[in-house]
């Protein structure tokens, strides 16, 4: 379908914050924080000595995890005061105002983000995602490539970081913000476009039939 996608996110002010350390976060769910996408997201901390990751899930309302994430990060050479890791938020109002304090959404690997990445660009928040070879490896790149955004999908680790490193600076990140929230409204929430297509869809499929 031309239209693979139809979100519904609640809109609310995604006005940015004033000036901070410039943010990366991810709030997808904790099990998909894999030892490979640590490594991955440490990589880009690397890169960027001066940057910061926010990290929150509901897995995260328990102590021990939270230190065992950061932990992890340590391993990989991330210092755990460039660590903000945060327990889940009781209101829907409140966790998408989270994504007020970020500037760009990192999408978990080999598990990419469904909700959270739509969440993250109706808030204005650019996503970079790693591209693998199964479903569950391009769910990101299905939405970036409908949003038109598909030079935020990397095909590699190198790439991953590259854009990281591309879209950090101030004025391909102010670009990238300047008006993502109604770009993302226009491709992936038009509810009638999608039933229609689908519609046609099903029609195709009877006369094939």
């Amino acid at each position: 379908m031309p239209s693979a996608w139809c979100s519904s996110p609640e809109q609310i002010d995604h006005a940015a914050l004033p000036q901070r350390p410039l943010t990366f976060g991810c709030f997808n769910n904790s099990a998909k924080l894999s030892p490979a996408c640590v490594e991955l997201f440490a990589s880009v901390l690397r890169a960027l000595p001066a940057a910061r990751l926010q990290l929150k899930a509901f897995g995260f309302a328990d102590a021990p995890t939270r230190d065992r994430v950061v932990a992890r990060f340590v391993e990989h050479g991330v210092s755990a005061w460039r660590l903000s890791v945060l327990p889940p938020e009781r209101e829907p109002h409140a966790h998408l105002q989270r994504y007020r304090e970020i500037d760009i959404a990192l999408d978990t690997w080999p598990y990419h983000g469904t909700t959270t990445t739509c969440e993250a660009l109706s808030m204005g928040v650019p996503v970079l995602c790693l591209a693998g070879s199964k479903h569950a490896s391009r769910v990101g790149v299905s939405l970036l490539s409908q949003l038109g955004t598909s030079d935020w999908i990397a095909r590699d680790r190198a790439g991953f970081v590259a854009n990281a490193l591309r879209l950090s600076a101030p004025g391909a990140l102010a670009a990238a913000r300047d008006g993502l929230a109604e770009r993302f409204r226009r491709a992936l929430c038009d509810g009638p476009r999608f039933a229609a297509e689908f519609g046609e869809r099903v029609r195709e499929s009877w006369r094939e039939r």
